[in-house]
């Protein structure tokens, strides 16, 4: 358990030097790639169908769960991109 501890401070530690969500998003659809292909590789080296079934589902798990962040960095980006946009003035001719 103190491995789990370890890593949770040192998560939070990660997330803290971060400045911006969009950046906290690309770390989290990273370590989503890195978790399925681990469970990727459990599946290929598990003994009985039980566990191939299992490391499967939760790789499958995690490809939807980088699925739904990745559509969650897209929305960032575009409203960082309108932002910066009517910010300048440059959105639909509007000038600050």
């Amino acid at each position: 358990m103190a491995g789990g501890l370890e890593d949770i401070k040192s998560l939070s530690r990660e997330i803290g030097e971060l400045t911006s969500i969009k950046e906290i998003l690309e770390i989290a659809i990273d370590r989503e790639e890195s978790a399925r292909a681990f469970y990727m590789m459990a599946h290929t080296r598990a003994c009985n169908t039980v566990e191939k079934e299992l490391f499967l589902k939760l790789a499958q798990e995690e490809l939807l769960h980088k699925q739904n962040l990745s559509r969650q960095l897209e929305e960032v980006k575009a409203r960082l991109f309108t932002d910066q946009a009517l910010s300048c003035g440059e959105v639909g001719g509007l000038e600050r």
